[in-house]
């Protein structure tokens, strides 16, 4: 990523610099030709508020765009908040019931011996804080706690718990975990709010029947969900899409985050002093350039965009070792290149089909071909990479039409 940093004096200033650098990245993003969100994002370890990513979907990238299919919410799948479907509880009960689960230490095969939905079922993280304080996690069983959000929620790096940690803290191992009568911090999902579910009694082999918040457990409550297929979208309820995204971009402020601890300060008008209000701005120009790629491109090689592609144009000498066809491939590469473009020129002695394929491989915007017929009749072939047929027109004409397209 490269970076770029403001300071400004207070949080209106900074909500300035913020808007304009959000408004710049759009206008570059969209003059490279590309399909992208702004979407809510993680600031992850830097910290900080109004995170943006910038993620263009692709065939391949590290990200996930999670949007709503009428188009009322994007997000990455960090952050991404999505409405699960409603569980099929079981008959309500007035207490927790103890029941008997040897070798069980999966949802999928606790939901099958007691006839449950998974869905009704609570799944137990316990994580380690840097200072050594153990929290529980909660979610439901048919969910995955998401590493980000609960960093989010615990505003901490934090690691698994160890077995040792585990079984010293709950007296029993992982997998007959719950929230009942624990000593340590327990955050539930919001998911968890409503219902009775199924937890682990914390002891090896059971469990326990209609537990709910409030009367049986005060848990703190976030959003630890990775949003899934099947959710609906906050907003307006219609269905979420999950794609393979680049992030190209990301932009957040961070406040006097640093500027606090690190005496980065300025005395305002009345003499006092005050710490500088930050922000980050990070895009990728080699993560640009993939989702170019990704975006643009067909069975034969890439299609480059013009803002960014490598070479204006393509000029293809189809010489065959004749001199004075390669001398008139080089005075038209030479005109083009006089009329402000870059040009690429193929003077290799290699077959036409080659050539050919690889210009449509490297992808230029425009190609030339001059051959042994231009000597005849003063004529080129050209055509756009995104284009089927060829077109002849006069040499004379190459530059002028270069300039039109």
């Amino acid at each position: 990523m490269k970076d770029s940093y403001s300071f400004d004096r207070d949080e209106e200033g900074l909500a300035r610099s913020f808007e304009l650098h959000r408004q710049a990245y759009h206008r570059m993003l969209e003059r490279c030709g590309l399909e992208f969100y702004e979407v809510e994002a993680e600031s992850g370890i830097m910290g900080g508020q109004e995170s943006q990513d910038f993620l263009c979907p692709a065939g391949s990238g590290e990200n996930t765009l999670v949007t709503c299919e009428k188009g009322d919410y994007a997000a990455d799948l960090e952050i991404a908040r999505g409405v699960p479907r409603s569980p099929d509880f079981p008959e309500r009960r007035d207490a927790p019931e103890k029941v008997e689960t040897p070798g069980v230490t999966t949802i999928e095969a606790l939901a099958e011996l007691l006839g449950v939905d998974a869905a009704a079922t609570s799944k137990a993280m316990p994580v380690v804080k840097p200072d050594g304080t153990l929290v529980l996690g909660l979610v439901r069983g048919d969910d995955r706690l998401s590493e980000s959000k609960m960093l989010g929620v615990l505003r901490s790096d934090f690691r698994p718990a160890t077995d040792e940690e585990i079984r010293s803290t709950f007296g029993a191992d992982g997998g007959s975990l719950g929230p009942v009568g624990v000593s340590v911090e327990v955050i539930a999902d919001d998911a968890l709010r409503e219902g009775q579910y199924v937890v682990g009694a914390n002891r090896d082999g059971w469990h326990l029947l209609g537990v709910e918040v409030d009367r049986d457990y005060e848990p703190r409550f976030g959003d630890l969900r990775e949003a899934r297929e099947g959710d609906k979208c906050p907003q307006c309820g219609a269905p979420l899409r999950f794609q393979t995204a680049i992030e190209v971009g990301h932009i957040f402020n961070f406040g006097a985050r640093y500027s606090e601890p690190l005496g980065a300060t300025f005395l305002d008008e009345d003499g006092k002093e005050k710490p500088l209000q930050g922000g980050s701005y990070g895009i990728g120009p080699g993560r640009v350039i993939a989702a170019s790629v990704e975006q643009s491109h067909d069975e034969n090689g890439v299609v480059w965009p013009r803002a960014i592609a490598p070479y204006d144009i393509h000029v293809l000498a189809l010489h065959a070792g004749a001199d004075e066809v390669l001398a008139e491939a080089e005075r038209v590469a030479a005109a083009l290149d006089e009329g402000g473009h870059d040009v690429l020129l193929d003077d290799r002695d290699e077959r036409p089909g080659e050539k050919f394929a690889d210009a449509d491989l490297i992808g230029c915007p425009l190609r030339v071909t001059v051959g042994k017929k231009t000597l005849d009749d003063g004529a080129v072939d050209v055509r756009g990479r995104e284009a089927a047929d060829d077109h002849r027109i006069a040499v004379a004409d190459v530059v002028k039409w270069a300039v039109e397209r």
